[in-house]
């Protein structure tokens, strides 16, 4: 199985749940699927810097288009809000 393969098997069982369920879920999906409890290959970029031509969103490199990206002030970043903009993009980085 690609990594490609394990994220689009993740977030088809993980989205459904509420973040309580989440994390349990997730461990039996690596210990399963994967027959092990590492992290996502990602999770160390969370703080990577970007190459040219991407953004990093939550520890996922997503290519930039035309537009400058910018964070608005007037959003409260909650923490249900970041898992939800990292599943938004782990989704778009992997295709």
């Amino acid at each position: 199985m690609t990594f490609h393969h394990f994220q689009a098997f993740r977030l088809s069982f993980l989205t459904q749940l509420d973040r309580s369920s989440y994390p349990v879920v997730d461990d039996l999906i690596r210990k399963h699927i994967l027959r092990s409890n590492i992290k996502s290959k990602n999770a160390s970029k969370d703080t990577a810097k970007a190459p040219r031509g991407f953004v990093n969103v939550e520890g996922y490199m997503i290519a930039q288009g035309d537009a400058k990206p910018f964070e608005p002030t007037d959003y409260i970043m909650t923490k249900s809000v970041l898992e939800n903009l990292r599943d938004i993009a782990r989704v778009v980085s992997a295709g």
